[in-house]
């Protein structure tokens, strides 16, 4: 579950102001949903949102340049916590990667000036979030929301959670760094054992 506080605010939001969550999506897991070519899929976004600021809040997908983009939008009608999805329609332009870059952006917008507006449910050239009728949780420093069980899957069909396995989280995460120390092990300079000892643990 991840926390999100205003701690400064921002009660006019100029037009090229954005201020949103987001996650990048590595190419070879977005390879399945075939962006930028004829078939691309249909993709949901589910995930559970609580908020002291209810109102409109844009879901957003974005390829790695963010020149093509796409959302939906949510009504948030009260500060209790639930569920929401978002059925999103794959691109069938534009330039997708499927390597270890940035596959796509999936983005929660919190708050977005113009520059960022558009309409719902259509591909834009640009990075669209949201549309004119977003909330602004900037304006207020004493916002609060809270952001958990976040999936993105193939289909419009609206599926249960499923936990992460741990083991798979941590050998996927392993291939994309050189670590010196023994898993579990604090960073230290100078401390003989473990010195540049390259580690592959759980591999």
């Amino acid at each position: 579950c991840l926390e999100i506080t205003c701690t400064t605010a921002d009660a006019s939001i100029a037009s090229t102001d954005d201020y949103f969550i987001y996650t990048a999506i590595e190419g070879y897991d977005a390879t399945a949903l075939m962006f930028g070519t004829s078939a691309a899929a249909v993709i949901t976004v589910q995930f559970k949102f609580k908020t002291t600021l209810v109102g409109v809040y844009g879901i957003s997908i974005a390829n790695s340049a963010k020149n093509r983009s796409y959302y939906g939008i949510i009504t948030v009608a009260d500060t209790s916590e639930h569920e929401y999805s978002v059925t999103l329609t794959g691109d069938t332009t534009g330039t997708w990667l499927y390597t270890n870059g940035v596959g796509l952006y999936l983005q929660i917008c919190l708050s977005a000036g113009s520059d960022f507006q558009g309409t719902a449910g259509a591909w834009a050239a640009g990075a669209k979030q949201t549309t004119s009728a977003q909330a602004n949780f900037m304006a207020l420093n004493t916002h609060t929301a809270f952001l958990k069980r976040i999936q993105l899957f193939r289909g419009s069909t609206t599926q249960g959670y499923r936990s992460p396995d741990i083991r798979l989280e941590l050998a996927r995460a392993q291939r994309q760094y050189w670590k010196s120390f023994a898993q579990g092990t604090a960073v230290a300079q100078n401390v003989g054992t473990n010195t540049e000892e390259i580690q592959f643990d759980g591999l």
